[in-house]
């Protein structure tokens, strides 16, 4: 052999050695590296999972508020911006002229009420009935109930102007334990003073 030749030679046989030596490493060093990098993608997969869940929940919160046909599309209008997830969301801000950083929140604030106190959200859109309604309907039991028990004052007010004086200051005393059922005293009045509910003065 020639001198020269001789380190070519080894060469070849250092070339094969690390080529079929990197074989061997595939199995001992390898199985790290492909650990590594599958642990690695998993985690990446996880925080691309956990973006998606959160973006999927904040186009819900709006979409239930503007748009609720639109809710079960979500998931294929992600689609076409895997990884681009923001510019999505600009351009549903901007369509419901809303702020990135009010977007959330308003949406929070108004399912967390519901879910918490129901009343509350729901105020905000579906509650107005709710509070409402139960507010005007107990102002409207307030008010009819005033006009009841004034209507039978002033019945018992005239029997007794006419039948008994002394006794018209003290009607609203006599009212008070017949709450809700005034009829039953206004039947007693009439038997006392032998009166038919149609001839009352």
């Amino acid at each position: 052999l020639d001198k020269n030749d001789e380190p070519k030679k080894k060469i070849t046989a250092s070339k094969p050695s690390s080529s079929s030596g990197g074989y061997p490493p595939m199995s001992s060093a390898a199985p790290s590296n492909p650990f590594g990098s599958t642990g690695s993608s998993s985690n990446h997969k996880q925080e691309t999972k956990s973006k998606l869940s959160s973006y999927h929940e904040r186009l819900k919160k709006i979409y239930e508020k503007y748009n609720p046909s639109k809710v079960k599309d979500i998931a294929d209008m992600l689609k076409p911006y895997a990884g681009c997830e923001e510019e999505l969301m600009e351009k549903v801000h901007k369509k419901y002229n809303l702020d990135k950083n009010d977007e959330p929140k308003k949406k929070i604030t108004a399912s967390k009420p519901s879910s918490s106190s129901g009343g509350y959200p729901p105020m905000s859109s579906a509650a107005p009935s709710n509070p409402f309604g139960s507010t005007g309907s107990s102002s409207n039991h307030k008010q009819e109930t005033k006009s009841k028990l004034s209507s039978y004052h002033e019945r018992l007010k005239k029997i007794y102007e006419k039948y008994n004086p002394s006794k018209v200051k003290d009607i609203a005393d006599m009212l008070k334990p017949y709450a809700g059922c005034e009829e039953e005293l206004m039947e007693k009045v009439h038997k006392k003073y032998n009166l038919d509910k149609n001839d009352e003065p």
